[in-house]
């Protein structure tokens, strides 16, 4: 575990830079008067064009390379980073017992490296699309399936450089409740990393948002294509001990 601890900006200033475009929240006056919305359910065709107010813009960022000073970045102070894993699937992985196995590999991987007998992994899915910044506070573990991430990388945001003012609240409305997630507006001090070829045994570990896309406005990206991963949504328990009978359940 790394004993120094510094912030993004330092590990990342002198690596390698790429200039990409990412789509944010639009930054106009209807948010001022309205609040964002999406509609989940089925509405009448007539009706279709307030299924939502979401409007997208695109602004080109700079994203800095991890690749050598990965070691460097800790899910505590950064809000994400980089462990090594034996695991690696192919495509039709569903069709077998894989899953499970998957599962209990990424919960001994993640005892031992936060140290704690308790940790819960669910909902694990194929991802293969983009979507703009839109989050919710979870963590997730998120690997590529089959072959070294050459195209589609996931990018992070330094969190320090992502001020509460820029992240707006939107209402999701379903039939049964009213929820809710928030989009990022852009912002030019924001600072950006990834890692470049990610291997199929380096995963991410992040809090982030939740990429299951409601809207895909036009991405500009040359860098990013499609490119599926795995990602498995995942509570964690530090320090937290299992207490067994003395029959062992």
């Amino acid at each position: 575990m790394a004993t120094d601890v510094q912030s993004l900006y330092e590990i990342g200033k002198n690596s390698p830079e790429e200039h990409v475009s990412l789509a944010y929240l639009a930054d106009i006056p209807k948010y001022d008067l309205e609040k964002p919305y999406a509609i989940e359910f089925d509405i009448p065709l007539e009706n279709e064009s307030f299924r939502s107010n979401l409007e997208f813009e695109s602004s080109i960022v700079s994203i800095r390379d991890l690749r050598l000073r990965k070691e460097k970045i800790r899910l505590e102070e950064h809000g994400f980073e980089v462990v090594d894993t034996a695991s690696s699937f192919e495509h039709d992985y569903f069709r077998s017992e894989a899953p499970i196995c998957e599962m209990q590999d990424v919960e001994s991987l993640l005892k031992e490296r936060f140290e704690t007998e308790q940790v819960f992994c669910f909902t694990q899915r194929l991802s293969s699309q983009q979507s703009p910044c839109r989050l919710h506070d979870r963590k997730r573990f998120w690997k590529p399936i089959h072959h070294t991430v050459k195209n589609h990388p996931l990018i992070f945001c330094d969190r320090a450089t992502l001020s509460e003012a820029q992240i707006i609240p939107c209402d999701l409305v379903s039939p049964d409740y009213l929820g809710g997630f928030s989009f990022v507006k852009y912002s030019e001090g924001q600072q950006w990393y990834w890692l470049s070829n990610q291997e199929v045994d380096e995963a991410f570990i992040f809090t982030s948002w939740d990429s299951h896309p409601l809207y895909e406005p036009p991405f500009l990206q040359s860098l990013f294509t499609r490119l599926a991963y795995l990602r498995i949504q995942i509570l964690i328990y530090p320090n937290a001990k299992v207490w067994k009978t003395k029959d062992g359940y």
